[in-house]
């Protein structure tokens, strides 16, 4: 069910809990429909395992849907993003240090290395499991020549980060719903 909906943005969970979730159902689905039963009465787990089918497609029909027929709404949002990539690919591309990215598909589309996934990074840095310091120290000496999020600093970035960040980048350019800071000069 996770590779037939696709997986739209992300979140510290990468849908684990959703995939063991389909992993238990589909486990009962095969067990329940393949194996057959001495028993004629038909209990719960059989009557999971002959749902999910129904549940995939009730779940996936508004995907589907949208994909096929997208709003108004979404199609302007799609020439919103493509507008916006189509500028700052090529601004990137012309970038001559390591860029970093709250959307890194945008490094991808410029053949630029990801030096970090913004998303993990915040989860670990802020768990304690990561020392930030090095790539602090990084952002200090301006070492990455440009940071481009969406949404606000604060919920991409801890707040060590942030400061860093403010104290030794500007806000650059807004192209659509990315802001790019780049190093500010003097520093």
């Amino acid at each position: 069910m996770s590779l037939a909906t696709g997986k739209e943005g992300s979140a510290e969970n990468y849908f684990l809990e959703w995939d063991i979730g389909i992993a238990i159902f589909t486990g009962l689905f095969i067990a329940k429909t393949l194996t057959p039963s001495l028993d004629p009465v038909i209990g719960p787990a059989k009557w999971a395992a002959w749902l999910l089918p129904v549940f995939w497609v009730l779940s996936t029909a508004p995907v589907v849907y949208r994909s096929i027929r997208p709003s108004d709404f979404m199609r302007q949002q799609d020439q919103v993003m493509k507008s916006s990539y189509d500028r700052l690919i090529p601004l990137i591309k012309a970038l001559p240090g390591p860029v970093v990215s709250e959307d890194t598909m945008l490094l991808v589309k410029a053949n630029k290395q990801i030096p970090m996934e913004t998303a993990i990074f915040y989860s670990l840095a802020r768990n304690g499991v990561l020392d930030q310091e090095p790539f602090l120290e990084r952002l200090r000496k301006q070492q990455i020549s440009a940071i481009i999020v969406i949404h606000e600093m604060e919920t991409v970035f801890t707040a060590q980060m942030v400061r860093t960040i403010t104290d030794h980048y500007r806000l650059s350019e807004t192209i659509g719903p990315f802001q790019l800071y780049q190093p500010k000069p003097g520093n």
